[in-house]
């Protein structure tokens, strides 16, 4: 054997190492962009909408996982339009009427009253004296009384002066403060403090109440909580019926069930993920919006109460944080959820502290991948490290099971037929695997971000398709085509001798040198 022949690559063996080689770099591309992507992108074109749209869809999930939550410790208490109608008040209503509500409540003994109605603009009302009163009375017998705020010019939170100098004795003041997603209006997150004068931390409705009733308050609720909505209904919820439902339920007198006639509906389970048109075939409610999570009463209960209404306010009320809030016809205190559709402001305070009391100091964070070394961002980082690690890995194992096929001639037999049946069939399994291979990816990321690290599912859903969408897409390998030229199919890329070609019959020849063919006559030899 020669010099250059022991020196040299078998084609196979160079065809393995080019292949291995563009497999590497696309492996470290993939890292190196996925995490430059996620990274960069979002301050370059905004938030998506998609990954708000796949953050909804996994919302049931979460919200079935998050189960019962500690939702037997809060209830809502309603003041809508039937009940200022019936009480002969209109909007605003008279400082008597919250007094009267506060001693119809003071019965069943909470543990804590919350109102989510600020009281902040002086107005002419002379039963102000008698609502003050009230407070105190409510205070004194061991119940915590907190009273929604608004900061003033100096941040600090303020009430109208007539009740402000009652802070701290009869009531504590607690920041509302709040403002929906960018993207889709929707309540993704909850503020568990702001900044007031000098600095100081005025402390939201839902830390507030937790911090005083925990044995366990939180020490450092300076990151925004990424709000987790419960799935499963309470028993009492809303009674909102549409108008053409209520005129319906008249008509016929009570012949549809209580369901049918409701705004919203019983969760569906893990059915929710379903696309629409399936769960409208199997369920045939699904253009409704999910029952909300927490124990519902109205103002009007308080005062129309038999044996069976009496014994529902005990249960809804005693022992409980209670809080209070508008479902005004015309209202502008509604906030969207993404598994309830649009609903009172208060039941965001009741979620995030339900939040609060089931999760402590591990409740969920709201973070954005940025370039810090604090914890979140951190653990941010190492999700978007795996999730192209793992990406760059299926591809690493595509590119090595790879089998290059020459394409054949179209042919009318019945085996051509069946080959490429069989190759098709071929083709959607592995479409089939990839997918599976996806929502497993998706849901490792899910689990180990929201139960390991505390972060929001809606950043890790971020990261998650920002990593699907480079694997589908196959952004790396396009780059390495783009860097390296198109890698070579089979039979190509130095197979064939350099000097070699071939002649009309299709016979290799070798031109010139010492090796050149030469004629057969020329070529045969002669025996001495």
């Amino acid at each position: 054997m020669s010099g250059q022949e022991r020196g040299t690559c078998a084609p196979g063996e160079r065809d393995r190492a080019a292949r291995i080689k563009r497999t590497i770099l696309q492996a470290v591309l993939a890292i190196v962009l996925g995490i430059a992507g996620a990274l960069v992108l979002p301050r370059l074109f905004g938030e998506e909408f998609a990954t708000r749209q796949a953050a909804r869809v996994y919302a049931p999930v979460a919200g079935k996982a998050y189960g019962a939550g500690s939702r037997e410790g809060i209830s809502v208490l309603l003041i809508d339009d039937a009940a200022l109608a019936q009480a002969g008040q209109s909007w605003p209503a008279s400082y008597g009427y919250y007094a009267r509500l506060l001693r119809g409540v003071e019965i069943y003994r909470p543990r804590a009253v919350f109102f989510d109605i600020a009281f902040k603009d002086a107005r002419p009302d002379p039963t102000l004296a008698q609502f003050a009163q009230r407070l105190c009375a409510l205070s004194a017998s061991g119940t915590k009384v907190y009273l929604a705020a608004t900061p003033g010019a100096d941040g600090a939170l303020r009430l109208r002066p007539d009740l402000d100098e009652l802070r701290g004795r009869c009531f504590e003041p607690v920041a509302v403060t709040y403002a929906p997603d960018e993207v889709d209006k929707l309540a993704w997150s909850y503020p568990l403090e702001q900044r007031g004068a000098n600095e100081a931390r005025e402390r939201s409705a839902a830390l507030a109440i937790h911090d005083d009733l925990s044995a366990q308050p939180i020490a450092d609720p300076r990151v925004p909580m990424a709000v987790s909505w419960g799935l499963v209904p309470a028993h009492d919820g809303l009674r909102w019926f549409t108008q053409e439902q209520a005129g319906d339920a008249a008509r016929e007198s009570g012949a549809r069930s209580q369901e049918a006639q409701s705004y919203c509906r019983a969760d569906h389970g893990l059915a929710e993920i379903l696309p629409f048109g399936v769960r409208e075939r199997l369920y045939g409610d699904a253009e409704k919006p999910v029952c909300v999570f927490h124990e519902t009463v109205y103002a009007y209960d308080l005062a129309n109460t038999d044996d069976a209404g009496e014994a529902m306010l005990e249960h809804a009320l005693n022992n409980r944080v209670v809080m209070i809030g508008t479902a005004r016809q015309f209202s502008s205190d509604y906030i969207n959820s993404p598994i309830h559709g649009r609903i009172p402001g208060v039941y965001l305070h009741a979620m995030a502290l339900d939040n609060l009391d089931t999760y402590g100091a591990n409740y969920k964070h709201v973070a954005a991948l940025a370039l810090s070394t604090d914890r979140d961002h951190l653990c941010l980082f190492a999700l978007v490290f795996g999730a192209v690690l793992v990406v760059a890995l299926v591809r690493i194992l595509k590119n090595l099971t790879r089998k290059e096929a020459q394409r054949q001639k179209l042919s009318f037999s019945l085996s051509c037929a069946l080959e490429r049946g069989r190759e098709f069939i071929v083709w959607l399994v592995m479409c089939g695997l990839e997918f599976v291979c996806s929502l497993v990816l998706v849901g490792a990321l899910l689990y180990v971000g929201q139960a390991k690290m505390d972060i929001g599912f809606l950043s890790i859903v971020d990261i998650a398709v920002f990593a699907l969408a480079a694997e589908w897409f196959e952004w790396n390998e396009r780059l390495v085509e783009w860097l390296l030229g198109p890698e070579p199919s089979a039979g190509e890329g130095g197979h064939d001798h350099p000097h070699e070609k071939k002649d009309e019959a299709g016979n290799a020849t070798r031109e010139g040198g010492a090796g050149a063919a030469r004629p057969a006559e020329q070529a045969e030899s002669t025996h001495p």
